[in-house]
């Protein structure tokens, strides 16, 4: 829903207005479009009447955003060929808190070699778990399902390089499958900016009026088990044999990026999607917007 600025001095600048103030503040220039705004919202259940004592319980949200976790998610780039050492990976994940994994696979997988991944996860505080899989014969629904049976923390696999499907929710709960037909072969393809990837929650929403939204606290392993902040970053703080999470958040330069925020790139900070998309500072010039993005926020238009 697009909004004239008018209205959203309304809902900011005059929020603890009544509806004669917002009028008389422009003059009574506007009435008739005011009116309009405010039946609008309410018909669409964005506002409700109430009284100048009732508005008072109404605080203006709190725009702090903390989470304990050190790490709050992370990517695990993984070769069936010649996967590194997952159980030092996952142990690494555990050390520093976190909660969300997800695990992309380029090649074919059997479900026997994914099994053996998802195991590793058992008796762990992970919480959720997302699988990226090349498409394959043998990763047809009833062997998802039944791959995914004993681990109910997947909640949401993405098959690649096969026959495109709408996604699909199954009974078990908190699981969606996706099938598309672009071929996704190496972490490269990582980046693209679409409405379909928009996070629109609460704690997204205020992470990224700080933080970046996509590289804080993150970290990953790239197919080869360099540990990076991205798997599309040239930058390697180590192998993961050889690694410790804790050691590698201290490292000069991990955490540089962390702090970018949309309101500092160029374009972004004034696209009004800028606090649900996923940024990218990988494919893009420093201080500009992701390559990968067609959006252009002057026409509201996608390319």
């Amino acid at each position: 829903m697009f909004i004239p600025n008018v209205l959203y001095e309304i809902l900011t600048v005059h929020r603890h207005r009544t509806v004669g103030d917002v009028k008389a503040a422009y003059g009574g220039q506007h009435d008739a479009a005011i009116e309009s705004y405010f039946a609008e919202v309410i018909a669409r259940g964005y506002a409700q009447e109430c009284t100048p004592e009732e508005a008072g319980r109404f605080p203006a949200l709190n725009p702090h955003w903390e989470r304990p976790e050190l790490i709050t998610n992370a990517i695990l780039d993984i070769d069936p060929q010649d996967p590194y050492d997952l159980s030092k990976a996952i142990k690494e994940l555990v050390s520093v808190g976190c909660k969300a994994v997800q695990v992309r696979i380029f090649n074919e997988a059997s479900p026997a070699f994914l099994g053996s991944v998802l195991t590793l996860f058992d008796r762990t505080p992970i919480e959720h778990i997302e699988l990226l899989l090349k498409h394959s014969p043998l990763l047809e629904d009833q062997a998802l399902l039944a791959l995914c049976r004993p681990f109910p923390r997947v909640n949401a696999i993405t098959l690649h390089s096969g026959p495109e499907t709408p996604p699909t929710d199954y009974n078990r709960a908190g699981l969606t499958v996706t099938r598309v037909a672009r071929e996704i072969r190496s972490s490269s393809h990582c980046g693209v900016i679409n409405p379909a990837f928009f996070n629109v929650t609460l704690e997204n929403f205020l992470e990224s009026h700080r933080f970046n939204s996509c590289l804080h606290k993150k970290i990953s392993i790239d197919v080869h088990g360099q540990v990076k902040n991205c798997p599309s970053m040239e930058k390697s703080y180590g192998h993961i044999s050889e690694t410790r999470f804790l050691d590698v958040l201290d490292l000069e330069g991990f955490q540089d990026l962390w702090t970018v925020t949309k309101d500092q790139v160029d374009v972004c900070r004034q696209c009004e999607f800028r606090y649900i998309c996923t940024d990218c500072r990988v494919y893009t010039s420093p201080e500009g917007k992701p390559s990968k993005c067609s959006y252009d926020p002057f026409t509201a238009t996608w390319a």
